[in-house]
């Protein structure tokens, strides 16, 4: 059963059952709010097979929530504007048998099989890491074929990232 110390104020849990955690009460001063607030309260988290601790870390005090995941028409101008170029949806085969263009991105990607990984999504929603999209936008050397953009030039990392935030918080058709 997990058992930890958070440090000032010094909180202990102890197992009351599966599941279950009971707190000493402490009283909390101003000072302590202060060393919360300035990021000086650290977790320690202990089981019987790791007394010392099985998951440690910094509290982390944040005043601002991280920026909203951007939203697919935003995608649609940024990292994904140059796809319907030939991605067309009018061959037999890729790039053209794929259609990213604007209107039809979404259905083309979103929760279907990729064709050169039948495996993998192209977009599997909450999943970026195995969302075949950012693998080929990534050139993992898992991809078959070529990096995409084809030629390049690529996407810079902080564009990739805002396509994984968006797979991340669920694929939106938004």
């Amino acid at each position: 059963m997990p058992r930890g110390w958070m440090t000032r104020p010094r909180l202990k849990w102890t197992t009351v059952q599966p599941g279950h955690w009971s707190t000493e009460l402490a009283a909390i001063t101003a000072a302590d709010v202060d060393n919360f607030k300035a990021n000086k309260w650290y977790v320690n988290v202990a089981t019987p097979a790791q007394v010392h601790g099985a998951i440690r870390g910094q509290v982390d005090f944040a005043t601002t929530a991280p920026p909203p995941a951007p939203t697919l028409t935003q995608l649609k101008t940024s990292a994904f504007s140059v796809c319907g170029g030939c991605h067309t949806g009018g061959g037999t085969s890729l790039p053209a048998s794929m259609d990213l263009t604007p209107a039809h991105i979404y259905a083309s990607i979103v929760n279907v099989a990729s064709v050169e990984q039948p495996a993998l999504k192209r977009v599997k929603p909450g999943d970026p890491d195995n969302s075949y999209v950012v693998q080929k936008l990534e050139g993992a050397a898992t991809i078959t074929g070529s990096r995409m953009p084809l030629g390049g030039p690529f996407l810079d990392q902080a564009t990739i990232d805002q396509v994984k935030a968006w797979i991340t918080a669920g694929a939106a058709n938004n």
